[in-house]
């Protein structure tokens, strides 16, 4: 549905069909888009609301728009993100941001950082007038510009696995805006502390490329605490989970509901709000090749339904 070229200062939600799966809004005046801005419309798989006047956006917005494959918010008056939408899953998705006045500081760097498998072109600063016309991947790898390590979930979750349990991955949900630095991992059973990751870690526990514990085989020996962090000239960030390892048995349904916080290990990375840290460490051609693939099949349902008429 085109609707492109108008006076819209405000999404038509109640003029748009339910069946909509494409919406051009681009070039309109439109101020803000929230939760509420589409409706009843679920079906969307391309929104164009480029060339708007766009000063927030939440991307809650498109809790529901699971078939979304691209979206356009380039040329609006946007200076920062509003990441709350990561509370739910966008699979596979190109998000065009250029052309916006963006204020670079370490909120916009945490945002893009877990959006970087997505985002189609490099965000270009526009604030403060220091870094005017720098790309937000030059300020990351810049010395000068610093941002302290950012904690996505609750500092302290206890976690249950079952001995003999294979595979157990436990993600570290730090988010650091420089790439070079370093997430650590040190354990903490009731005897003695090891202080340092990789080696020094339990036999059947290593440490991933994305920073996240693998548990190959869980045993007894295994219980006990688990702390990542990171540390750079704005400070140190940590994060402790507590690891209770048990038989399986009809206990084990009296221990989850005495403790509401206590989560299956390996059902927890699926409740982060940032994702885990694999994800976003995806490749960014593989995220555009799905992305592409989606947008054909999307095409040429189009085709189809204009050979039908």
């Amino acid at each position: 549905m085109d609707l492109s070229n108008n006076l819209f200062s405000s999404i038509p939600k109640y003029c748009l069909p339910n069946y909509a799966d494409s919406l051009n809004l681009s070039r309109n005046r439109i101020r803000s888009v929230n939760k509420d801005s589409f409706g009843e419309l679920k079906q969307l798989w391309v929104l164009d609301l480029s060339y708007n006047q766009i000063v927030s956006f939440e991307f809650s917005a498109l809790e529901h728009q699971k078939n979304l494959v691209i979206l356009h918010l380039a040329g609006n008056l946007l200076t920062t993100l509003d990441i709350s939408f990561l509370s739910f899953s966008l699979k596979s998705i190109v998000i065009d941001l250029q052309d916006n006045p963006w204020l670079c500081d370490c909120d916009l760097i945490m945002a893009v950082r877990m959006l970087e498998s997505w985002i189609d072109d490099p965000v270009v600063c526009s604030q403060p007038a220091g870094y005017s016309n720098s790309s937000l991947v030059e300020l990351t790898t810049s010395n000068n510009f610093t941002c302290l390590p950012q904690l996505c979930s609750q500092p302290l979750q206890t976690l249950l696995t079952f001995i003999g349990d294979q595979s157990v991955e436990i993600p570290c949900p730090i988010i650091t805006s420089n790439l070079s630095d370093i997430i650590h991992w040190s354990f903490t059973s009731h005897r003695q502390q090891l202080p340092s990751i990789g080696r020094e870690l339990p036999d059947s526990v290593s440490v991933l490329p994305h920073n996240a514990l693998f548990i190959e085989h869980v045993s007894l020996n295994l219980t006990g605490t688990y702390t990542c962090w990171s540390e750079n000239g704005a400070g140190r960030t940590k994060f402790m989970v507590n690891l209770l390892v048990e038989e399986r048995s009809g206990t084990v349904q009296k221990l989850m509901e005495d403790n509401a916080l206590t989560v299956l290990a390996k059902n927890w990375k699926e409740t982060l709000s940032c994702g885990n840290s694999g994800s976003r460490n995806i490749d960014r051609s593989i995220t555009r090749m799905i992305s592409s693939l989606l947008v054909a099949l999307w095409q040429l349902r189009e085709w189809k339904k204009n050979i039908l008429i």
